[in-house]
């Protein structure tokens, strides 16, 4: 059985937790989340079908984002996340809380669309939607999923993904997208998005014929749900998220009925608003 546990971020330094709420339980089976300080992979072995995005801007890209998580000993640690809704951002649990020691990050920011090569444009932000930062985090510990409650409504500039479910036929199907934010030669940090396959579903883990797509951890495993009608955009959903290189884990049906509980008052039918780039 697995809880659905509450955590708040306090300015105290030690980054204090909440009362532990019990929201919903169902039986559900994942991959442990990693340890907080494992060694991540060098971003030199990224996967070569890594495509740049060219404008984060533009959706489903704007809803992704760039997640940087502050622990109590000032390590840092960077992944992606999805924004869901106005305020709320799906990613992986092992980015910002390591359940084992129950050590959480003292402080996380969140920012849609990030994209530092827009600093070579006179005028132009690496954080076109601005950024937030978050006050609490809910998370299935076995699934290492882990939303992120932020202090602004951001989402309302970025746009959002809707959440989907898929059987295992269904994943094991078509060809999805995965995107994130990894480390160029360079040292640029932009978006990049590739194709893959689900290659094996076990339980809810999945696995993907992306082995080299490292840097992604918490990223979207998504895909366009539906067309838009007349004057609307596309429907995108994120089915899955990236826990590590060529890993993932699905939105079981139980989580998306918890999820569209949880969010309804954000939601005002299936398509996003049009991305509102600040600057």
């Amino acid at each position: 059985m697995i809880t659905w546990t509450v955590l708040s971020i306090r300015k105290s330094a030690a980054a204090s937790l909440a009362a532990a709420m019990l929201l919903a339980a169902c039986a559900l089976h994942g991959r442990p989340a990693l340890a907080q300080g494992e060694k991540r992979p060098d971003a030199a072995e990224r996967d070569t079908r890594l495509q740049t995005v060219a404008n984060t801007t533009q959706y489903p890209y704007s809803a992704i984002c760039k997640v940087i998580a502050t622990f109590p000993d000032e390590t840092t640690v960077e992944g992606t996340g999805t924004m869901i809704g106005p305020h709320h951002c799906l990613t992986a649990l092992h980015l910002l809380f390591d359940p084992r020691t129950k050590v959480a990050a003292k402080r996380v920011r969140v920012v849609p669309g990030y994209d530092d090569g827009r600093l070579l444009t006179k005028g132009l932000s690496s954080h076109p939607f601005g950024t937030t930062r978050m006050t609490q985090f809910l998370y299935w510990e076995p699934h290492d999923i882990a939303i992120l409650v932020t202090a602004d409504n951001i989402g309302h500039n970025s746009s959002w993904m809707t959440v989907g479910s898929r059987t295992d036929k269904e994943l094991e199907g078509p060809t999805y997208l995965v995107g994130g934010y990894t480390t160029a030669p360079s040292g640029s940090e932009r978006q990049s998005t590739l194709s893959a396959l689900v290659t094996r579903v076990d339980g809810d883990r999945l696995t993907l014929n992306a082995e080299g797509a490292r840097g992604l951890d918490g990223g979207p495993i998504f895909q366009r749900q539906a067309v838009g009608k007349a004057g609307e955009q596309d429907v995108w959903a994120i089915v899955g998220i990236q826990t590590g290189a060529g890993r993932g884990v699905r939105i079981p049906q139980e989580m998306k009925r918890i999820l569209d509980r949880f969010l309804h008052d954000d939601f005002s039918g299936v398509n996003a608003k049009i991305p509102i780039p600040a600057k």
